[in-house]
């Protein structure tokens, strides 16, 4: 019977440990949240003494790529050819630098605890969201017109980065 409640106690300080490490919170609208130690070490396989050396250097990004399904209809009875919208799927990147401060934990001296979140930087995207009323991309020269927009769906999130490799946390 001591062997189980051993088992067990040890199965509970890890439980404990892995939730420990999950202590990120982003706020995608705001670029706000927190970022605690134990998940960039984990992303970077890095002990204490790595984070503390690495850390002035840990930026974080957020990037999404969201997905538009886009109706087109055409502006004349001559052109359409049957009838019917034309819906094409689009993507457009977006991403934009987080601004970051690293957390120190107040009971020990300039022990790094995480990152916090302080928002976003500019917002850079790679193509613009079509507007309905406006010429259809790609097929403007038939005159067809953007008629609906909708946001499908979207993948990505926040980045952590350093030295050239960046892993998604959320």
């Amino acid at each position: 019977m001591q062997k189980k409640s051993v088992v067990l106690a040890l199965g509970a300080v890890l439980a404990s440990a892995a939730l420990a490490y999950a202590t990120v919170t982003f706020d995608p609208t705001s670029g706000t949240g927190f970022v605690g130690k134990g998940d960039v070490q984990a992303a970077f396989g890095w002990n204490n003494a790595a984070l503390q050396h690495n850390a002035s250097a840990v930026t974080f990004t957020y990037f999404v790529e969201d997905h538009y399904d886009v109706a087109c209809e055409w502006t004349s009875a001559a052109a359409d050819p049957n009838g019917k919208p034309i819906v094409y799927g689009i993507t457009i990147p977006r991403h934009a630098m987080v601004n970051s401060s690293i957390a120190y934990n107040p009971r020990v001296r300039n022990q790094i605890s995480g990152f916090t979140l302080g928002g976003f930087g500019t917002f850079a995207a790679d193509a613009n969201v079509p507007v309905v009323g406006a010429s259809c991309p790609g097929l403007a020269y038939i005159g067809a017109i953007v008629s609906s927009v909708t946001r499908s769906s979207a993948y990505g999130g926040l980045f952590v980065s350093h030295g050239g490799t960046s892993v998604l946390l959320q």
